[in-house]
């Protein structure tokens, strides 16, 4: 479902998921009271969204070619997968390693 919804936000799409009152506070953080500036640079910085599953081995689908990527969020990822500490370590290890 997030990534729909990011998907459906960077399209533009009439009834995507408002994340406006994100931008709000990262205006604040920003002192940018402007947020549009800010939100055209997120949309601008999306590459891609993609699947992937950091409990296998593999990541990624055979469809998708191996590639470093800037950043990776992992939204209520880590420790719902990890059932304990060592699954923890080789699961974040994966997620380091696909960054540059």
């Amino acid at each position: 479902g997030n990534r729909r919804e990011v998907k459906k936000w960077l399209n533009k799409t009439e009834d995507c998921w408002n994340w406006q009152p994100y931008f709000d506070f990262q205006g604040v953080l920003e002192l940018e009271p402007d947020t549009s500036t800010i939100i055209d640079r997120t949309r601008k910085s999306v590459e891609d969204v993609i699947f992937c599953d950091l409990s296998s081995p593999a990541v990624f689908s055979d469809k998708q070619s191996l590639r470093k990527f800037h950043i990776v969020i992992c939204s209520l990822v880590w420790d719902v997968v990890a059932l304990n500490a060592d699954q923890l370590e080789t699961i974040i290890n994966r997620s380091v390693k696909l960054t540059i």
